[in-house]
């Protein structure tokens, strides 16, 4: 809705070194300003907070646990961790030609903004194009997962996944919605469900270690 009652300016925070000013003199428009507005309103007003009040959490609090991995930008402490692993990794391609990479497990903790020392898992890799340095961040303890299968089943296992969402909405067209009736949208959703179903199963089974084990929903028509 476009308020027409008032012309008033009204001043919101500022992103970064740009200033933003909402104003209602430019008659029946729009833009993405939208989500700013809603920020300064919930900073305000606190809606979310209040929503959240609105739903208690029946579960003993002593026995959940919440886990998180997450990657770390690097930076040149993190990269002096991994040296001895990036400097092995190095000579392995050399010899074998193919890319290498070798994991090192180690506690972490930033100059400023880090209250405590953190897990964090390097991964350094030689490529063909140099060094490839990535690192993650997690509560998760050594004991229960080591760190190549964090890094690679657990962080990447998850960057995976949101491809296959990608492939389920852009490659199934499961977010078209062109119809008028939601029944009709509904069953065009499930139609695009199955039909992801019996291609992951195709995949999973029928292409098993062949050369389209990994092949995309596109790629196989």
């Amino acid at each position: 809705m476009i308020p027409e009652c008032t012309t008033n300016k009204i001043d919101l925070q500022g992103l970064g070194k740009r200033s933003v000013d909402l104003k209602f003199d430019g008659g029946r428009i729009t833009s993405d300003a939208g989500a700013l507005l809603l920020r300064e309103t919930d900073n305000v007003f606190q809606v979310a907070d209040k929503f959240a009040d609105c739903f208690t959490d029946f579960r003993d609090q002593s026995k959940v646990e919440l886990n998180y991995v997450f990657g770390l930008s690097r930076n040149q402490r993190l990269q002096r961790a991994v040296a001895v692993e990036m400097e092995e990794a190095r000579k392995l391609h050399e010899k074998t030609g193919l890319p290498a990479r070798i994991y090192r497990d180690f506690g972490y903790k930033t100059l400023k903004s880090w209250s405590r020392t953190r897990r964090v898992v390097g991964k350094a890799e030689y490529l063909a194009k140099g060094a490839n340095h990535r690192f993650v961040v997690t509560n998760i303890l050594r004991r229960r997962k080591a760190g190549r299968d964090l890094y690679e089943k657990t962080y990447c296992g998850r960057g995976d996944m949101e491809n296959r969402i990608k492939e389920h909405q852009t490659q199934l067209f499961s977010t078209r919605t062109s119809t008028h009736r939601m029944e009709s949208n509904q069953l065009r959703l499930w139609w695009s469900s199955v039909s992801y179903m019996l291609m992951n199963l195709l995949r999973e089974y029928g292409l098993k270690d062949t050369e389209l084990e990994c092949v995309c929903v596109n790629d196989s028509q």
